[in-house]
C-alpha cells in the first residue's frame, strides 16, 4: 500500500514513484518476453501492429521504438496488468473497481538513440467522464539522469488541458511557446528496475532522447476507475463484454460517474497514426532533440 506521504504527493503533484513493486522472478520474465518480441524486428521493413520502429531502423540493423499492444503478442502482459502490488497502489487513488484502458505499450529508449516523447497530457488522447484515470510505468531497467528519465511537471494535473493540435489536426503534443507553458520546474524521476511510476492522466510529462550507453525500457499501462467511461466511445472494442473484459480489479458498471472536466476531443485525427511518436511528427516546434536516420 502507498504511505500517507505518497498519497499526499500524488494528490498535490500528480505523480508518485513506488520502489520495488515487481518480484525478481516477475521482472526476469518481463525482460525475457520483451526481448523475444523485439527479436522479431529483424527482417521487417516497416511498422507492424505490434512493433513501432525508430526512423533509423533497417531490416538488417533493427531498432524498435515501441512495442504496441504487447498483450496481443504475449498473454503475460495482460496478466501482469492485474499484478497485486500494482492494484494495491492504485486502489487508494481511484478505488477498488479498476479497468485497464488499453493493452499497454513499452517505450524502449534504446541506448544512444532512444527517441524522446514531446510534452503532453494523456488526457488529451482519451478524455473520460471523470478524471480517475492514470498511467503506471513499470521500469524494466534502472532509470536515471543519463538515459532519458520520465519528466513530469508537478501540479499540472490540476491546471488546464492544453491544446494538442497543430496545423488544424491533433498531434498529441503541446506547443510550449504557443500555450505559454513553462517547463523549467519539471522533475526527473529516477528508479530501479521493478519499481513503478504512477501519474495522473492530466499531468504534463515527456522525456528526452537516451544519450547513454544503457537502455531504458518502461512498460506503460493506463487504468481508469470502472465508472470513468471514455468520451470517444468504447475505444475500438467490439461490445460491452469486451469492455468489461478489461476489468483487472473489482466489478464493472454501466453507470458512468460524470464530473465537470475540461475536454477537447483529439480530432481531426493526427495525420500520422500508429503511436504517439507518429502523432507528434507534425508538432509545430519540437522541444527535445531528436535523432535522425
Amino acid at each position: 500500500m502507498l504511505t500517507q506521504a505518497q498519497l499526499a504527493q500524488y494528490r498535490e503533484d500528480g505523480y508518485v514513484l513506488v520502489a520495488d513493486v515487481l518480484e525478481d522472478e516477475t521482472l526476469a520474465d518481463l525482460r525475457r518476453v520483451t526481448d523475444e518480441i523485439v527479436a522479431g524486428a529483424r527482417g521487417i521493413e516497416d511498422h507492424t501492429n505490434i512493433l513501432d520502429l525508430e526512423a533509423s531502423h533497417t531490416a538488417e540493423a533493427p531498432r524498435v521504438r515501441r512495442i504496441k499492444q504487447p498483450h496481443l503478442a504475449d498473454p503475460f502482459y495482460r496478466e501482469l496488468a492485474a499484478h497485486g502490488g500494482i492494484m494495491a497502489a492504485l486502489e487508494p487513488l481511484i478505488g477498488e473497481n479498476i479497468r485497464l484502458r488499453a493493452g499497454g505499450k513499452i517505450n524502449m529508449k534504446s541506448a544512444d538513440y532512444g527517441s524522446p516523447v514531446e510534452w503532453h497530457q494523456d488526457w488529451a488522447f482519451y478524455p473520460h467522464t471523470n478524471q480517475d484515470v492514470l498511467a503506471v510505468g513499470i521500469l524494466l531497467d534502472d532509470m536515471d539522469a543519463d538515459n532519458g528519465p520520465l519528466l513530469v511537471l508537478p501540479g499540472t494535473h490540476q491546471g488546464p488541458v492544453y491544446d494538442h493540435h497543430s496545423h488544424g489536426a491533433f498531434c498529441g503534443a503541446i506547443d510550449l511557446a504557443r500555450e505559454g507553458l513553462d517547463v523549467s520546474g519539471a522533475r526527473e524521476l529516477y528508479g530501479t528496475a521493478g519499481s513503478i511510476t504512477i501519474h495522473h492522466a492530466r499531468l504534463v510529462h515527456g522525456s528526452a532522447m537516451n544519450k547513454s550507453d544503457r537502455q531504458r525500457r518502461v512498460l506503460f499501462f493506463e487504468y481508469a476507475a470502472a465508472d470513468a467511461w471514455p468520451l470517444a466511445g468504447i475505444e475500438h472494442l467490439n461490445d460491452l463484454e469486451d469492455f468489461n473484459g478489461r476489468m483487472v480489479h473489482g466489478e464493472p458498471t454501466i453507470r458512468p460517474r460524470l464530473e465537470d472536466v475540461p475536454v477537447k476531443m483529439p480530432l481531426p485525427r493526427a495525420p500520422y497514426q500508429g503511436s504517439i511518436y507518429e502523432n507528434q511528427r507534425t508538432l509545430s516546434k519540437q522541444y527535445f532533440k531528436h535523432a535522425h536516420p
